[in-house]
């Protein structure tokens, strides 16, 4: 995944692994020996206890809407698999999925410029996890998306605050 600004183009995905150092490249010459790995930092859980669904779709309906008119795509491809462990979970995580896109994408539709779309939904109850591949080309000038996100800061700092479990 890239993000291309006229002629500068800027890597996002995959991050390349950092070159290893001269220290890293000197050969060990002293056996390792099974050390028990130590507790690692917690990642951060949330919680959506105090969140104020209506609020959020409300918010994510006006962002959209303020974004009309100023992105264009040129090819919108969106592949999903769905799959997990248990056949009647994958088939509803399928039904979600066709609800879920089925009420996004008229709204895209409508108020976005799409040349080339094509979004694909499909269950495999063979494997465990879930695939999503994306191709997505689309044209927006910089300060249009600065306002909007300038705009949204104040609430996304509320949204994250309230998302977070408090320890």
């Amino acid at each position: 995944m890239s993000l291309k600004f006229g002629f500068i183009k800027i890597k996002l995905y995959p991050i390349k692994n950092k070159q290893s150092t001269d220290k890293d490249d000197k050969p060990k010459e002293q056996k390792e020996y099974y050390t028990p790995k130590k507790n690692k930092k917690e990642k951060k859980q949330f919680s959506l206890k105090n969140i104020d669904i209506n609020g959020l779709i409300d918010k994510l309906l006006n962002f959209i809407y303020d974004l009309n008119g100023k992105i264009y795509f040129d090819r919108l491809n969106l592949n999903i698999i769905f799959a997990s462990s248990d056949a009647a979970k994958t088939g509803l995580m399928l039904g979600f999925g066709f609800s879920f896109f089925g009420l996004i994408i008229p709204i895209i539709k409508q108020n976005f410029c799409i040349k080339n779309d094509a979004i694909i939904l499909d269950a495999d109850f063979d494997k465990t996890k879930t695939t999503i591949s994306a191709d997505i080309i689309a044209h927006i000038r910089l300060i249009s998306i600065l306002l909007v996100f300038i705009r949204y800061i104040p609430y996304s700092l509320k949204l994250y605050n309230d998302l977070k479990i408090k320890t």
